[in-house]
């Protein structure tokens, strides 16, 4: 069995790479300016600071209305803050699906 899984974890490895690099160039397309792309060094998820003023929780209607979502940064935080921050998922999608939620994203926070 040794050896077995290595392929396998090289190519998970691969893929989400990929993703996560597409919707951060993605996002850093089309956000408002100001907002910040937190490219992770693994996992599956993104996150994003918006800029000052903008409130993740706020937002997060236009976004739908948009047809995407995410999940405001404060859910994370045990003691409050993160309000202006939000978290998006990256391993479940193919890059074509990643370059069109950033952009309603986008769009939905201009």
């Amino acid at each position: 069995m040794a050896g077995r899984f290595e392929p396998q974890i090289e190519r998970l490895r691969a893929t989400y790479a990929e993703r996560s690099s597409v919707l951060a160039a993605s996002l850093r397309a089309t956000l408002p300016q100001g907002c910040e792309v937190v490219v992770p060094r693994g996992g599956f998820f993104t996150w994003v600071r918006l800029r000052d003023g903008m409130q993740a929780e706020q937002l997060l209607m236009h976004a739908e209305a948009q047809g995407v979502a995410y999940i405001p940064g404060s859910r994370f935080y045990v003691h409050g803050g993160g309000t202006n921050t939000l978290r998006l998922a990256h391993s479940l999608y193919g890059t074509e699906d990643l370059i069109e939620a950033a952009a309603r994203l986008g769009r939905a926070l201009a």
